[in-house]
């Protein structure tokens, strides 16, 4: 609960407080949320496959603050999922976050974020890495901070530090930290359609029990805007990752590509992104890192005002080929589709019914697996101050 001290004393710290001349925006906003869930396989296990009802309450509190240079947020709240035949899974997951952005000068800006939870469900890590955990307890604290500066009309320079530490309750699953440091410059070029030309550069440290590894990535690319709402980004670039162990001499070496495209839409009516990114990337819970290849499809369409409907598509390929770095083979693919329709009866309220579809195809070993999920979502909040 230390975590949660800590990130309400930095949220307490801000200055509220505004100047006649800046415009003052303070909002305190309670919600709370039920979601209604059958699931049919809710370890998503290949041999345990335990279907049940799963009834989960959500609650919490934002406070956000915004002025001519102050953005600043706070959010703390839980969720308490209660199973009808799998009792032993009952859990109460609790989150607080706190997130600042300052701007010093026209020029200038300050940005950093705080963040604590607990949670257990299996499920929990399954969009992100394609993997799923044990329903055990994880304690996870993030911390980031960043900076930008404007050189010129057209050049821009940022940098962020980011650090991420997970600890599991028991050793069934191993504890990992990881800090990324990045930095990047963006240039704005005279063409005919507005284009961004982006460089990266960005550092990797990954600790893992027995294992730590390190990655460089060095990335070039452009960013164009087709029109006001169509965006397409590309990046690419190579990369040098090391390894070595902590309890022998072993260490290795390892080069390659890696970066992402991403098409992004913004109509009135329909919404859509596509995105396909290549990279090194270390997991909650496992012991080492593996090549991950993502390709992530979302598309909403307004049908009334009220009522929109999506669709979600998932592709996680993570490979690893029997050496030092990564540890023994191991190829899997994941694929998720995820219908919903939402409706919304105002800016405060909606209700979502949502079905979903995850297959684990795992190449290498006997561990394919698959569920089936519906559930019905009911959210409220209510703005005390506004």
């Amino acid at each position: 609960m230390k975590s949660g001290k800590i990130i309400l004393a930095f949220f307490c710290c801000l200055p509220f407080h505004s100047s006649p001349a800046q415009a003052d925006n303070f909002k305190v906003l309670p919600f709370v949320a039920v979601r209604q869930e059958y699931n049919n396989n809710v370890l998503f296990s290949h041999k345990n496959k335990n279907d049940d009802w799963i009834t989960t309450g959500y609650f919490g509190l934002k406070l956000n603050e915004k002025t001519e240079r102050l953005t600043a947020g706070l959010e703390a709240g839980g969720e308490a999922s209660a199973y009808v035949d799998n009792n032993e899974l009952n859990s109460v997951d609790k989150f607080y976050s706190g997130r600042l952005s300052y701007r010093l000068t026209p020029h200038f800006s300050l940005n950093g974020s705080a963040g604590y939870s607990e949670d257990s469900r299996a499920d929990r890590d399954l969009d992100t890495t394609g993997y799923s955990l044990k329903n055990e307890i994880r304690k996870r604290r993030e911390y980031s901070a960043s900076a930008d500066y404007i050189l010129s009309e057209k050049l821009t320079s940022f940098f962020s530090f980011s650090y991420l530490d997970d600890k599991f309750e028991n050793s069934s699953h191993n504890d990992i930290t990881v800090g990324n440091a990045l930095f990047g410059l963006t240039r704005q070029l005279e063409l005919t359609k507005p284009t961004i030309a982006r460089f990266y550069s960005r550092y990797s440290h990954y600790d893992f029990y027995s294992t730590i590894i390190e990655n460089y990535y060095f990335t070039f690319g452009v960013k164009r805007q087709f029109s006001e709402r169509l965006n397409i980004l590309l990046d690419i670039g190579p990369r040098f990752t090391s390894s070595r162990s902590k309890f022998t001499s072993i260490s290795s070496d390892d080069t390659g590509m890696g970066g992402q495209w991403v098409i992004d839409y913004s109509g009135e009516v329909n919404n859509y992104s596509l995105s396909l990114t290549h990279e090194i990337s270390g997991s909650s819970g496992f012991s080492a890192a593996t090549k991950r290849t993502s390709l992530n499809f979302k598309y909403r369409h307004r049908l009334t005002y009220e009522l929109s409907a999506y669709l979600g598509i998932d592709c996680i390929y993570n490979k690893t080929n029997s050496d030092k770095i990564y540890g023994g083979d191991f190829e899997k693919l994941s694929v998720s589709l995820k219908p919903s329709l939402r409706y919304a009866f105002n800016k405060d309220m909606y209700i979502e019914g949502l079905y979903k579809f995850t297959e684990l195809d795992d190449k290498v070993g006997n561990d394919d697996r698959s569920r089936n999920m519906i559930y019905i979502f009911l959210r409220y909040q209510w703005p005390v101050i506004e």
